[in-house]
């Protein structure tokens, strides 16, 4: 709709208006306001990605989807407030949005999506209180741990990208609680040589674990020297079969 108006510096939205599409104002650079309409009930995919300039918005209540990369690269934006209508955040929804430093995030939300706030200053604050950083039952991010870190019991997901890179992760004991690991969270955690996964996980997103990335040449590689732990039946047996993991089957 206003992609690339590289002119926009500000715009209301009507509340006639009840949806904003896919990458609406992505890459608007020049855009530093927004009013947004209070009959949104979504930010999609990529809406405000790029707004560099972007420094006052609302985000009304009644929307309860924050799409992936909705403000990705906001490189001005210093504060947020999720209303508590929210329940999901997409990946990297507020990723490389460098001096978000107040947010707001309300026990509403019980989804956040892989590397959802990377390189923000809120999420600095956190690593420096907690090298694991867990919002409301989900681990996103891990990537400060070093040696062998105990997830605590009661969380449920470990979002994607959450330990990437983390070499000085040596182990993770994993509880019970846990439901689902999302895409590419243990890529080059070159420490970690082997993963017992419980019977409780049943989601493991694409190339969870067992693999590492060479930016250089933009290629994924098996680990060399990398086993998960698994009973069999589970999400993990059937994860490691697929990607011709080297594991080993627990037995009860």
């Amino acid at each position: 709709m206003f992609r690339h108006c590289y002119g926009l510096t500000e715009i209301t939205i009507p509340d006639s208006v009840t949806s904003i599409g896919e990458s609406a104002f992505n890459d608007c650079t020049a855009l530093k306001s927004v009013r947004l309409s209070k009959n949104i009930t979504a930010i999609g995919t990529d809406v405000f990605n790029n707004c560099r300039a972007l420094t006052d918005i609302v985000i009304p209540d009644g929307v309860t989807d924050i799409g992936s990369c909705a403000f990705n690269n906001c490189k001005s934006l210093t504060e947020i407030s999720i209303p508590e209508s929210v329940t999901c955040i997409g990946d990297e929804a507020f990723n490389r949005c460098t001096v978000l430093k107040d947010i707001t995030i309300p026990e509403s939300v019980t989804k956040i999506g892989g590397s959802a706030f990377t390189e923000t200053e809120w999420l600095k604050e956190r690593q420096n209180e907690d090298p694991l950083v867990i919002v409301n039952g989900t681990v996103i991010d891990g990537t400060a741990c070093k040696g062998e870190v105990t997830i605590p019991d009661g969380v449920r997901d470990i979002s994607g990208n959450s330990f990437y890179g983390c070499s000085d992760l040596t182990g993770l004991n994993i509880p019970d609680s846990v439901t689902s690991i999302g895409s590419g969270t243990f890529i080059n955690c070159f420490g970690l040589k082997s993963l017992l996964i419980p019977e409780s996980v049943t989601d493991i997103g694409e190339r969870a674990c067992g693999y590492t990335y060479d930016s250089e040449y933009n290629t994924y590689q098996k680990s060399n020297d990398f086993e998960i732990e698994c009973y069999i039946d589970t999400a993990a047996y059937e994860y490691a079969k697929n990607n011709s993991i080297p594991y080993s089957v627990l037995v009860k």
